[in-house]
């Protein structure tokens, strides 16, 4: 995630080994420069070629903010692949959102669905109702947990987000954004030379499913890519397995043995998801 207002870090961005570019002009843009953040990013992405190797998205201000309307109709023309909305509150925040950007791709000629959508959630209202959220746009992907914002909300110590507490929201986090087939990306790690605290925390959630993990320093990326990404041995047996597996069902098998452990259709899914998270299968992330 860059600043939108930061001239250097914003034309590097796309040369970064990142999935997804996060260009923000939200909380990481003082008042006095939401202004030009948002033309400086309007002109740059507009005359920037994009190859495709990376999601390009928009991290706006909140729908009830004085900012959001200036965001949306600043930065919609550059047609970015998403919009990320902050602070949500409810499903109604992105039923609106999801009407103005399909008025802007009908007015277009746009594909229907084309630009998607992401969610900061970090409020208790959005915790407790991220289901209906959840359910409330087609175009919601990604969902990005805030989880420092949320405890501040609750008037709670930013050190709790690392006991129990912090794990049980992870956790609620996790199972109902994969229930409704959306990526839960893991919060910020905000102690950004600390490569070893960001490397411990983010193989901890990736064990609870998170799809990915924010990261606020170039340093981040490299760490992050390693943990998230399926070692050359998991890719490679999941590729046995689909094979194995597919034969089975065409000689009318219902599931065959495999290096001591019965393949049968659960595990066979369970290796297609891990080949097209990596990419190699469907349509991988971030889709």
């Amino acid at each position: 995630m860059v600043s939108g207002d930061r001239i250097n870090h914003v034309k590097k961005a796309l040369l970064r080994p990142a999935d997804v570019v996060i260009f923000n002009v939200e909380d990481g843009v003082s008042e006095d420069r939401k202004e030009f953040a948002r033309w400086f990013l309007r002109k740059f992405l507009i005359n920037t070629p994009l190859d495709g190797s990376k999601e390009v998205v928009l991290r706006i201000n909140p729908i009830n903010s004085k900012h959001f309307w200036k965001d949306i109709t600043t930065l919609l023309p550059v047609v970015p692949h998403a919009i990320r909305l902050s602070k949500v509150k409810g499903p109604e925040d992105v039923s609106t959102l999801d009407s103005i950007i399909t008025s802007f791709e009908l007015s277009k000629g746009i594909e229907r669905n084309f630009i998607k959508i992401q969610l900061s959630i970090e409020t208790p209202e959005a915790v407790n109702k991220l289901l209906d959220i959840l359910s409330s746009s087609e175009r919601i992907n990604a969902v990005y947990l805030g989880i420092l914002d949320l405890f501040s909300e609750l008037s709670l110590s930013h050190r709790l987000s690392q006991g129990d507490l912090g794990r049980f929201v992870r956790e609620k986090f996790v199972f109902e954004s994969r229930s409704k087939g959306v990526h839960p990306i893991a919060p910020a790690f905000q102690d950004y030379e600390n490569l070893k605290g960001f490397e411990d925390e983010a193989e901890k959630e990736r064990e609870i499913g998170f799809s990915g993990k924010m990261c606020i320093s170039v340093s981040q990326v490299e760490v992050a890519n390693r943990v998230f990404s399926p070692t050359k041995e998991e890719i490679e047996e999941a590729r046995e397995i689909v094979e194995i597996y597919e034969r089975a069902l065409k000689e009318g098998k219902g599931g065959i043995p495999y290096k001591g452990k019965f393949i049968d259709q659960p595990i066979y899914k369970g290796a297609l998801n891990l080949l097209r998270y990596a990419g190699i299968s469907g349509d991988g992330f971030p889709k």
